[in-house]
């Protein structure tokens, strides 16, 4: 079942964020049962949205994949996850912004 991801990173800055999407590959190679990916800052903190398929998958990428990368690049990864589930899923059209 679809569950959608909404994560606070307090302190991650805009360079950190693309550094950990470079590192993990996010656009280059989709994450298995990765549907969408919303980011924005409210201050100095990172907010992000995301829907998976379902909460499984969500965790095998950040095992596998989310996790190492945050390591590597020194990035402290002590948030908390708070999972939702959606009524409905919808997806328009892919739009990336610089």
């Amino acid at each position: 079942m679809p569950v959608v991801l909404e994560v606070v990173f307090p302190g991650l800055s805009p360079d950190q964020c693309d550094q950990l999407k470079a590192k993990v590959g996010w656009v280059e190679k989709p994450p298995a049962g990765g549907i969408s990916h919303i980011v924005w800052w409210d201050g100095d903190d990172y907010h992000g949205v995301d829907v998976w398929e379902s909460e499984e998958a969500r965790g095998a990428f950040g095992s596998d994949r989310m996790g190492s990368a945050a390591a590597e690049l020194g990035i402290r990864m002590d948030v908390t996850p708070t999972f939702h589930q959606p009524h409905e899923v919808l997806i328009v059209e892919t739009v990336r912004y610089p």
